[in-house]
């Protein structure tokens, strides 16, 4: 899943106020119109002329397909040299790398490439579509740029074959990322009774790990949404505990919540003084639990209703908590903004919202 993600890295009792020099932006790869005939390695290229006036740097990038997906990458060309931005693979912990080397960045009538490379292991077609049966094929670029300009443009879709010279392609070994499984971790009693992660955090102290997840509620396997983001199913209410307390030496539960609160989990939040601040997409809504408490003790957003002011989020992907206790939220599935509330849920100010004069890039909020 996408949207913004919001995180503050800040020493206690200091708060910046000021506009900071650079704004963050996600430049979007991706195509529609890929089929995947069954048994068959296939490629989906997209390809977009840079047209913006402001010149942005990427530092990241991430990379996103669902099953057939074996790798995904970028690249700029630039008067007839090609640069890899970034590749990896897109079965494995999907999140935003840091780009290697030098930057690069990207300037008016540079060319920017992306491709998706699937190998179906399927006796049927496969589309591009939502659900997790269907392909998805995305490279997603994060920049950074000057934060008095505004750029126009989100991200590339013109779908076009292209052929990627000897010295760019792509060695196996770059950029890829290695983890290992710890086998002597405790935790399969918990594991087999936790669904699709939503979010991961840590107690104040940092001796807890904290997972919010979907249970029974699997994004990918329905259409959850109308076309207006509100969501169809409103009486899938999660009956368990999705709220889970997990010591990471025994893996055991030591704390659960959340039971019948909740129908599509997201971001999970926990403050200095342990309060639970969590999202969820399709309830539109941020709650907050105080410690030792199983009710909210604050609900910011209007339960199933979608929106873009002070009331109202559409689809709230992550929330962060300042020491002096302000609430960050990052409202970032439907709209490109992220709201500023005092710790009683005081609507404060929000940036990175669209206008009609101008279209401000994704915010990312660090």
């Amino acid at each position: 899943s996408s949207g913004i993600n919001a995180e503050w890295l800040l020493r206690p009792g200091i708060l910046i106020t000021k506009p900071p020099p650079k704004l963050a932006g996600i430049y979007l790869f991706a195509t529609g119109g890929t089929v995947i005939p069954p048994r068959m390695s296939v490629n989906a290229d997209t390809t977009c002329a840079f047209q913006d006036d402001v010149e942005i740097t990427p530092f990241a990038y991430r990379t996103h397909t669902h099953k057939l997906g074996v790798r995904v990458s970028g690249w700029r060309e630039r008067e007839g040299t090609w640069t890899l931005l970034g590749t990896g693979n897109p079965q494995k912990p999907q999140m935003f790398y840091l780009m290697k080397g030098e930057n690069h960045p990207v300037r008016k009538g540079d060319i920017l490439h992306a491709r998706c490379e699937f190998v179906s292991t399927r006796d049927i077609t496969t589309r591009i579509g939502s659900t997790g049966e269907d392909e998805m094929c995305n490279f997603y670029m994060m920049y950074f740029m000057d934060a008095d300009k505004f750029r126009l443009e989100d991200g590339c879709y013109y779908e076009k074959k292209f052929t990627v010279p000897d010295y760019a392609r792509v060695k196996e070994e770059e950029n890829e990322v290695s983890y290992e499984v710890d086998d002597s971790w405790k935790s399969v009693g918990i594991v087999e009774n936790i669904g699709q992660i939503g979010g991961l955090s840590h107690s104040a102290d940092k001796k807890q790990l904290v997972v919010f997840h979907r249970a029974g509620n699997d994004w990918s396997k329905k259409q959850w949404f109308d076309y207006d983001n509100v969501v169809v199913d409103k009486e899938a209410i999660l009956e368990e505990d999705v709220i889970l307390f997990i010591d990471p030496i025994s893996g055991n539960v030591t704390r659960s919540l959340g039971k019948n609160h909740f129908i599509m989990p997201h971001g999970v939040f926990v403050d200095h003084h342990d309060n639970v601040f969590v999202t969820d997409v399709a309830l539109h809504q941020v709650l907050k639990f105080e410690v030792n408490k199983t009710e909210p003790s604050l609900i910011l957003g209007t339960k199933f209703e979608p929106g873009n002011d002070s009331s109202h989020f559409c689809k709230p992907t992550s929330v962060v908590v300042t020491a002096e206790d302000f609430i960050f939220v990052g409202d970032g599935y439907c709209n490109s903004r992220v709201v500023k509330f005092s710790k009683r849920g005081i609507f404060v100010g929000e940036f990175g919202k669209e206008s009609k004069k101008k279209k401000v890039p994704t915010a990312t909020l660090r």
